[in-house]
């Protein structure tokens, strides 16, 4: 399902007017975010320019084939040499992956070429980056923000399996006192067992994903 025309609502109309099922979101990108993803497509290597966000210590998770996420595949690194690893460097047989960190907020240069939308200015949200090479597969886990959350797409496509909620006794997650408590305890992309229902999209660049 996709809700257009987002740009001539207020914020407030936004959020009223959305259904509370998952929905693609279009039209939500303001000017600064538009120049941003199409500069990006056209050079990706604009996010290591500036020295400073380079510089950053990002966590990271590497991904092997068949192997569920563990805190052995944690890691910490500058943010330059993880995308000259697997951004800049695709063709390796572990993926390793940026997830759950505010990158915008932690960098200065960033943040300028992605400002607040005008629409999410007034949330005061929690935000988090994610960013991998083709063909990463992000393990299967309970959202930590139990509240509604929106996907924003900058370049590449993305597959993006969600199941209801109701359902969430099926995922197997780490016990509670884990840090790994959000995530599934397999390594498959969806529950091994049971009845569920599956909400499945594929964001393109400058798409939204309101859940």
């Amino acid at each position: 399902m996709k809700f257009k025309d987002i740009s001539r609502l207020s914020a407030d109309k936004f959020f009223n007017k959305i259904p509370k099922n998952p929905v693609i979101v279009t039209n939500l990108f303001t000017h600064p975010w538009l120049s941003a993803s199409r500069g990006l497509q056209d050079d990706f290597d604009l996010l290591i320019r500036d020295e400073y966000t380079a510089n950053l210590i990002v966590p990271i998770e590497i991904q092997q084939p068949g192997v569920a996420l563990s805190t052995d595949q944690r890691f910490e690194v500058p943010f330059g040499l993880f995308y000259k690893l697997f951004i800049q460097n695709e063709q390796k047989d572990k993926k390793g992956y940026l997830a759950q960190y505010d990158l915008l907020s932690n960098s200065p240069y960033l943040s300028n070429l992605l400002p607040v939308i005008p629409h999410l200015r007034d949330l005061y949200a929690k935000s988090s980056s994610w960013l991998g090479p083709e063909g990463t597969l992000t393990p299967l886990h309970r959202d930590a923000i139990s509240d509604s959350n929106i996907l924003l797409q900058l370049v590449g496509q993305k597959r993006v399996n969600i199941i209801d909620p109701m359902y969430s006794n099926l995922l197997d997650l780490h016990p509670s006192n884990s840090p790994l408590r959000n995530f599934s305890k397999q390594s498959a992309e969806y529950p091994k067992e049971g009845d569920f229902i599956v909400h499945t999209a594929i964001l393109e660049p400058e798409e939204n994903l309101s859940v």
